[in-house]
């Protein structure tokens, strides 16, 4: 039995201040105007996988934009965790629920906030790297081979002899790596044996949740603490007091820790997959350049915009006209009730901006 889980909880800071708290990246239409990334992320596994088998791991203050964009999987397919503590808890939780539902299935582990063109390589990949885990019994990743120096994300690097399973290639992995100094990222590059992490997992549920309970025990029996009370779904579907008391307090002794950190990086068997697909995890407003098309100024224009003199800047208004003259290399977003103006290579620190915004007690802009 193969299942999807999605995970839908990110809040996507690096694109304030489109992404708000109650609108993350994954909510948001960056790279279509009629779908956002989540529904693209549900649409592109629906075509392997039926709805039923399809689950959404959230936050539960994003129940209902789940619901509104995502209408065709099971409403108790979406799972919810009540307290953001990073991957390594909602996943814990996801897969005992699943496990629950269908003993003895392959999960593939997805993010819901990431561009893929080629489908159909995509999920012919996913099927295969399905098969690979299930006749190893171990946990598979997929890479992506990359094209540049990126800093912003974290490497794979994997042993030079390559394995073959029905005429799929698939590589050991010797070690994640975090992201890199740029020095150390052209060394990856030019190594030719380190994959940029997609985030992608692909295991047999059992295994996953042998490997969790061994390495983070505590958060392993406090989920299922969780997930055993009421067949727990979250506080607002709980009447007793008692119960809401419980699961609050073990709720503060999960531990905030990821997947990766936590489980997937101290495997002593784990294997990658090369991507034959595109992939961009859509991570900054600069990220936009690679998958928008640029007008004759080389501008990236989205909303209306009319400038003098403005070339390689990405421009981006909700519901009023911005007017330029005289720019260059800026990024500029207009939402209404806020203004973003930054250069280009300051991209990612508006996720410190964000943090500023927050100790000035502006919380209506976040």
């Amino acid at each position: 039995m193969k299942i999807a889980l999605i995970m839908a909880g990110g809040n996507g800071s690096r694109f304030w201040p489109l992404s708000r708290k109650d609108r993350p990246k994954q909510f948001l239409k960056l790279n279509s105007d009629k779908k956002t990334l989540l529904e693209q992320t549900v649409e592109r596994v629906n075509l392997i996988i039926p709805k039923e088998q399809i689950f959404i791991a959230t936050n539960v203050n994003y129940e209902a934009a789940v619901k509104e964009k995502i209408d065709c999987i099971p409403e108790e397919n979406i799972i919810l965790e009540e307290v953001s503590k990073n991957t390594a808890p909602a996943i814990t939780m996801a897969v005992l629920k699943i496990e629950k539902i269908y003993p003895g299935s392959t999960i593939f582990i997805l993010p819901s906030d990431h561009l893929i063109n080629g489908e159909k390589n995509f999920t012919d990949l996913l099927l295969r790297g399905g098969e690979i885990a299930e006749s190893k019994n171990a946990v598979l990743t997929i890479g992506i081979e990359p094209k540049y120096p990126e800093t912003g994300y974290g490497y794979i690097h994997v042993s030079s002899d390559q394995l073959v399973s029905d005429d799929q290639e698939y590589y050991t992995v010797q070690n994640f790596e975090e992201k890199p100094d740029l020095k150390t990222a052209e060394k990856y590059l030019a190594a030719g044996s380190y994959y940029w992490n997609s985030g992608i997992y692909i295991t047999p549920a059992k295994l996953l949740l042998q490997e969790i309970e061994n390495k983070l025990s505590s958060l392993y029996n406090n989920c299922k603490k969780i997930m055993g009370i009421s067949e727990y779904k979250s506080l607002s579907h709980i009447r007793e007091k008692t119960k809401i008391t419980k699961i609050k307090n073990i709720y503060s002794e999960l531990e905030n820790i990821s997947i990766e950190y936590g489980v997937i990086e101290k495997l002593e068997e784990i294997y990658l997959l090369k991507a034959n697909f595109i992939w961009d995890d859509l991570g900054s407003w600069t990220s936009l350049e690679r998958v928008n098309k640029k007008n004759s100024e080389n501008n990236i224009v989205v909303g209306k915009h009319l400038g003098i003199d403005t070339s390689d800047s990405i421009i981006y208004s909700c519901d009023r006209i911005v007017t330029t003259v005289g720019i260059k290399n800026l990024i500029i977003v207009n939402t209404g009730d806020a203004v973003l103006i930054c250069d280009k290579g300051k991209a990612q620190e508006i996720k410190e901006l964000r943090k500023l915004i927050e100790k000035e007690n502006l919380e209506e802009y976040l």
